[in-house]
Order: C-alpha cells, then structure tokens, then sequence
C-alpha cells in the first residue's frame, strides 16, 4: 500500500486537481480519477485502487454526497478500515447522510476553497508513505482496456471500410450525446474520449437518441441486444434512410 486515494464529485473537480497537485508536491503519490469515464470494468480497477491504497481522502460536499459512485467507494473504504481524511468543502456534516460516518472523525473544514494546513499533510505520513522528492499520479487505465470497455460508448463497425474512420456514439451522464470520429484501426481509450471536445450533443434518455440536425437529417437509435440501433433519415436523398449497428466496446 503507497497511495492516497481520492474520493470526490466531479462538479468538485477544480478543487480536488488543487489538492492532488499539493499532495504530489509534499511527496505523495495520489490516485484520482479525473480522466476516466466510470463504468463497471473502471470500477474493478477503483476496487483495487482502494485496497491498495495507505489512506482514503473524500472531498465531502452536496454533490459528493449524491453521487453513488463516491457513495461506493466511501463504504467500501470504511468497510476495509482505511485511514479516512475527510476534507469538508461544502455543506455542513450534519445534514449529509452517507457522510456521517464520519461524524467521529476529525475532519478538516475547507470551506472557502482553500487548501489543508500544513500540518494535514505532515499527518498523512503517519499512514502513507511521503518521499523527499515530489510523488506522482499513479492512477492508470487497466490494461485490458482494448476499444473502450466503460459504460456508454459505441462505434460503428463497417466491414470493408474503405475511409479509414468510423462514427462513435458517447452517452453522457447528463442526458446527452457525444459524436466524435476515430481511425478505424485505432484504440480507443477513455482518456482520449475524456480530452475530446464534443462535436455536437444531443437528447437522450434511457439508451435512447432523439436528434435532428440543422440541415434536417434526423437520428433516431435505441439499444437492443447490447447494440446500438441507429436509424439515420436524409430529407434529400434516396433511400429516405439507413440503418446503422453500433458495438458496445466492453
């Protein structure tokens, strides 16, 4: 066990890169999802990342505290025993729920946005080790990660593919889509996806795509049998549509 493992909301994301940089610069080494999209095969790898780590740090506010994600990882930790350094950021302890097991534990109240003393990251090294020299970032895509195996992500697979790109779908936590294009024969990695400006979002819900675009071609597409269905309709030209089959990587 070597790290500092970092629980928070991504709403809180500012904040929390603050916090990380600090802690690499006093000598510790951090892991913290802030490139990833979660999904089921990224939280095995959190699994492990918790139960490696030498401390557990959760970033407590309202959005942290409604996230089920944080809600995870908070019981997982406290089940396992880790040393907990909950930081409260915003809110009060008292009126969280998940939080208050907590309620015992000396936390450090953060409030106005600023960094723990330091005197907090003299603490930490009683439980995690703390080098000379600055420490790094340790959280990495596990290594099966071939296509894109976390949830929400779809490319289309053409056999015959004579372009050297293909349309890839990304589901958003907030009800929307993102559209992006790769190289057929590239990986496509979470962290690539994470860096990638949207093109364009759309609605969605439940799985579902509703979109029209200003030139009036529209999309309709639904999830069946771990495909996504995408049903393409262009106003201008014959056939009036297409139907299209996205892979779920993963």
């Amino acid at each position: 066990m070597s790290h500092i493992f970092i629980s928070y909301s991504r709403q809180n994301e500012d904040y929390v890169r603050s916090l990380k940089e600090r802690l690499i610069a006093e000598g510790y080494d951090v892991w913290m999802d802030d490139r990833i999209h979660y999904g089921e095969d990224w939280w095995r790898v959190i699994v492990k990342a918790i139960r490696d780590c030498s401390a557990f740090m959760v970033v407590m506010s309202p959005s942290s505290e409604d996230s089920r994600w944080v809600q995870r990882e908070v019981k997982f930790a406290d089940e396992l025993r880790k040393p907990a350094f909950p930081l409260l950021l915003e809110g009060s302890l008292i009126d969280f729920e998940h939080f208050l097991i907590y309620i015992s534990t000396q936390y450090v109240d953060v409030t106005n946005g600023q960094l723990p003393s330091d005197s907090f990251f003299g603490h930490l090294a009683s439980v995690a080790p703390r080098r000379e020299t600055p420490g790094k970032e340790v959280a990495e895509p596990p290594d099966n990660l071939i296509g894109v195996r976390y949830d929400g992500v779809y490319r289309w697979q053409e056999q015959n593919n004579k372009t050297g790109f293909a349309d890839c779908l990304k589901f958003n936590e907030d009800m929307t889509v993102m559209v992006f294009v790769s190289k057929t024969d590239e990986t496509v990695t979470p962290a690539m996806v994470a860096e990638m400006e949207a093109s364009t979002r759309y609605h969605s819900e439940k799985g579902k795509i509703q979109m029209t675009l200003p030139a009036g071609r529209a999309y309709t597409g639904q999830i069946q049998n771990n495909e996504l269905i995408l049903r393409v309709e262009y106003p201008r030209m014959r056939p009036e549509f297409r139907v299209y089959k996205f892979f779920r990587f993963g």
